[in-house]
């Protein structure tokens, strides 16, 4: 772990990461990153980041609509419903494009299942129009998982603000919100080492209302990655662990939770490969990433 963290200083110093956002450039600027304008490639030096990476938290809560909470850290372990999948293999192996009401079938059973502690939405409904299907998505996760902690999830400006209102509108106010955090900010990073404007959008807009944030990323070997599996996991720190130290620039101390989906594509077709042996290594390695900076973690399962 130590050499993984030397290579992703390494890279952070030197190589840097690109921020499509202007806001986020000028916090990162502001705060003793090196930042080119033309590029929008911000480098941050050592002392920066081992500053702004220490005031996380080393727990990110989750909560139920009722406020029932889990505390996610090093020393817990839950399993959550997960899925950005846009496809459906049905028990006579045909596939067909995903639904709403897929959706609502998954939530259904998630919230029955005593061994699933989270929910979160199972699939993308491609029988919505891309700009609502987040946002119905949401709908049908606070409609359908009256028990399990849950997480709204905005990925651009726009989705970060309607989560947010109705998770006030379902806990009485923006203060309760506050107080139960059940919405987050951020996004996945775009491999390699790229913050998409949308996804910063709403990560520094949930900062600086105090609310939780995170950063995944799908770093993949040999496409998105180098083709060892020690370098997807530098390259998926560096993405991760840049994004934390600009929610921390934002505010110091709000929590924040690096997530993981990496894995290795197949070197004959290219494609994303999920539950390969390799995706259960970057995963397992990111853990150990994070139990290194005692950060919580979310990972696949797959």
């Amino acid at each position: 772990m130590d050499k993984i963290h030397r290579a992703t200083v390494k890279v952070l110093e030197e190589t840097g990461v690109k921020f499509l956002n202007d806001e986020a450039l000028d916090i990162l600027e502001e705060n003793g990153a090196i930042v080119d304008r033309k590029t929008k490639i911000a480098k941050i030096p050592e002392a920066v980041f081992d500053e702004f990476r220490k005031k996380a938290p080393n727990e990110f809560p989750r909560f139920n609509r009722n406020g029932k909470r889990i505390p996610i850290s090093k020393d817990d372990f839950y399993i959550s419903t997960f899925g950005d999948g846009t496809y459906f293999t049905e028990r006579d192996g045909t596939q067909r494009p995903s639904t709403l009401k897929d959706i609502e079938k998954i939530m259904i059973v998630g919230d029955a299942l005593e061994n699933v502690d989270s929910a979160w939405v199972g699939s993308m409904p491609t029988d919505l129009h891309p700009n609502v299907q987040m946002i119905h998505s949401l709908e049908v996760l606070v409609n359908y998982s009256p028990t399990k902690p849950i997480a709204l999830l905005g990925e651009n400006g726009d989705q970060m603000r309607y989560a947010m209102r109705m998770g006030a509108a379902l806990l009485g106010g923006m203060e309760e919100l506050k107080k139960t955090p059940i919405v987050v900010g951020g996004g996945w990073a775009t491999s390699p080492l790229v913050h998409a404007k949308e996804i910063l959008d709403s990560q520094i807009i949930a900062a600086k209302e105090g609310l939780p944030t995170a950063c995944g990323s799908m770093a993949t070997a040999i496409t998105t990655a180098p083709a060892t599996l020690a370098g997807t996991l530098v390259v998926w720190n560096a993405e991760v662990m840049s994004s934390l130290v600009l929610s921390q620039m934002i505010a110091p101390g709000v929590p924040f939770e690096i997530e993981c989906s990496g894995s290795a594509a197949d070197p004959r077709k290219g494609y994303y490969p999920v539950g390969n042996p390799e995706m259960a290594l970057v995963n397992a390695g990111c853990m150990e990433l994070s139990y290194y900076y005692d950060l919580p973690c979310l990972i696949a399962g797959c």
